[in-house]
């Protein structure tokens, strides 16, 4: 069974692109190996407009299981690496599996592990190469049959992928790429055949432009909510929509309308009215005018911030000082070189508010608990900080808020509106539903994480982290010395020094951190990997996330109505096609 994963969390750029972003590096223990292999698929997949349940639930690897989607639609849920799920779309005759649900990119390429026989309608010699924030992926354009659920659009364009680069380890594992499900102006395919054929050139259309191209007269939105594992008073699987609200949350209908902010900038980022911490205001100083180029002016306003809503992150990233005023007001909370280590059992009231409306955030989306072995051969549990401190300036944004944050709403993003003659008459926008009970969550905080707490080792007290820290600290300090007596100049050796030299007081957990995006799970750990990672028995053990990640999954619901009708064509004339949302339009290649 081949693969394909869903990317946005990471924008990728053509090969001649000069404006293309990358999103700069951000520290984090190495111990997140696990929770990246299997939080980054969270996301948004779109379906067609019809009813379709896929519960994706957490198992073994082995088999795939045969789950059935409702009028007789069925679909093969997969689960890779015992942390990665996917479900399937049809390209040129060949099944493939859809992983990594983010928002970020909107270009489908194939080509993984195993080169799958796909039938093509159509080659070219246009060569793509997308770069991502961490590795690259080149091939020619081709086109092929494609088929998403109820949907089908006889010539597809996709990037036929025949080199890569660095890119995450499920691709080298058995997954076959990339399905990109954004704004269309992010579509780097579109742009490259406009750029050979011309402007008037429509073939190069995302497969989700042509989904919303063939259902006009539906409203332009997709919405999904999360499901949290660990939590004994929640659900693990989420729901997915596209065009409908899912059972028992209409009344999203009516939260704020969040416009999209800065308007140029094509990706869900909005203006954040503010963070509290146990009723503390956070104050806010935007950078994100001095970001942007020459001649776009654009003012936040005082005590506000730009944030982007993307479910393509694991752990939501904000400025240093921002994340040292949450955990810092966590009674018993310390923090070494910039990371955290928490009291397993404790919290604070963190809520982000939106169109004057508070958010709450669960305290089992604030820290992390992992079963470590230590220097001494004791097991013990050792909680983390789940809200990262991390550069988020490439990305326009003065801070990310990803699944830690979205587990706690129930979201919608429209598209906006265009009339007949391609006018924008309602601007792309965000609603956003609390799905927790400020009064309640401390409570089930509390009975969740000790039920947890209950089948892990005994945690480990500040002073054992600490000692654990100065003797691994000690221990690279050592090897380090023995590399530069050797002359071990690489290139490598010197990216490990940057990283773990200049511990002077011997603690400093950015010793066992390593940098990236987490959309680029795998690539983050490889990297772990090569810089030898420091901390504590923080990184010997592989079972982070044991409890918080018991089962994940999602139950990705497409609606349109309450009916089903037979698969959908698309006509395959090419000629443009109006749809609805600012960013569905055709973008136009210009030198």
């Amino acid at each position: 069974m081949m693969a394909v994963s869903l990317l946005c969390g990471n924008k990728a750029t053509m090969n001649d692109s000069s404006g293309g972003s990358l999103i700069p590096p951000t520290f984090f223990f190495g111990v997140m190996r696990g929770l990246f292999s299997t939080l980054s698929i969270t996301s948004c997949l779109i379906f067609p407009a019809w009813t379709l349940r896929l519960p994706l639930t957490r198992r073994d690897t082995g088999a795939p299981t045969q789950l059935n989607g409702q009028a007789g639609a069925h679909l093969t849920i997969t689960n890779t690496q015992n942390a990665q799920y996917t479900t399937q779309i049809t390209l040129g005759g060949q099944s493939l599996q859809i992983l990594h649900l983010t928002k970020g990119s909107s270009d489908l390429w194939v080509g993984g592990f195993q080169k799958p026989q796909i039938q093509y309608t159509n080659t070219t010699d246009i060569s793509v190469n997308l770069t991502y924030a961490i590795g690259s992926a080149s091939g020619p354009v081709d086109f092929a049959e494609f088929t998403l659920g109820g949907y089908h659009v006889p010539s597809q364009a996709f990037l036929n992928v025949n080199q890569s680069q660095d890119m995450p380890g499920n691709i080298q594992t058995g997954l076959d790429g990339y399905f990109g499900l954004s704004f269309s102006r992010l579509s780097n395919i579109n742009v490259a055949l406009q750029r050979a054929w011309g402007n008037d050139t429509t073939v190069g259309r995302t497969a989700l432009s042509n989904i919303f191209a063939q259902n006009t007269s539906v409203p332009n939105f997709i919405t999904f909510l999360l499901g949290r594992s660990g939590d004994l008073d929640d659900i693990t699987n989420g729901v997915f929509t596209i065009s409908e609200y899912a059972d028992g949350y209409g009344n999203i209908e009516k939260a704020p309308k969040l416009s999209r902010f800065p308007p140029q900038v094509p990706q869900w980022s909005t203006l954040l009215d503010g963070m509290h911490v146990n009723g503390e205001a956070y104050p806010w100083n935007s950078t994100v005018p001095s970001l942007l180029p020459p001649g776009v002016n654009v003012a936040v306003p005082q005590g506000k911030a730009v944030v982007l809503l993307d479910s393509g992150y694991t752990l939501p990233q904000l400025p240093a000082d921002a994340i040292n005023f949450i955990y810092g007001k966590i009674p018993g909370a310390t923090s070494f070189d910039g990371t955290w280590i928490v009291p397993c059992n404790t919290s604070v009231n963190l809520t982000f508010t939106f169109g004057g409306q508070e958010y709450p955030v669960h305290p089992l989306d604030m820290t992390i608990p992992s079963a470590q072995v230590f220097a001494d051969g004791q097991n013990r549990t050792v909680c983390v900080n789940s809200y990262q401190a991390g550069n988020t300036s490439a990305n326009l944004v003065d801070l990310i808020l990803g699944q830690g944050f979205l587990r706690n709403t129930y979201a919608s993003f429209d598209f906006g509106e265009k009339d007949a003659n391609g006018m924008i008459t309602v601007d792309p926008f965000i609603q956003l539903m609390s799905t927790e009970d400020a009064n309640e969550i401390q409570a089930d905080f509390m009975k969740s994480r000790t039920e947890a707490l209950s089948q892990l080792p005994p945690e480990a007290t500040v002073d054992q982290v600490k000692a654990e820290l100065a003797a691994q600290t000690a221990g690279q300090n050592s090897t380090g010395a023995a590399s530069s007596a050797k002359s071990q100049d690489s290139a490598a050796e010197k990216e490990t020094e940057d990283v773990s030299g200049g511990v002077a007081n011997g603690a400093s957990a950015k010793s066992l951190l390593s940098g990236g995006n987490d959309s680029d799970a795998s690539e983050l750990l490889d990297k772990v990997d090569k810089f030898g990672p420091i901390v504590v028995g923080l990184l010997a053990g592989n079972v982070l996330i044991g409890l918080l990640l018991c089962v994940l999954g999602v139950v990705f619901v497409v609606r349109r109505g309450r009916t089903v009708g037979p698969t959908r064509t698309i006509n395959p004339s090419y000629a443009p096609v109006a749809t609805k949302g600012l960013d569905m339009e055709d973008v136009q290649y210009r030198d």
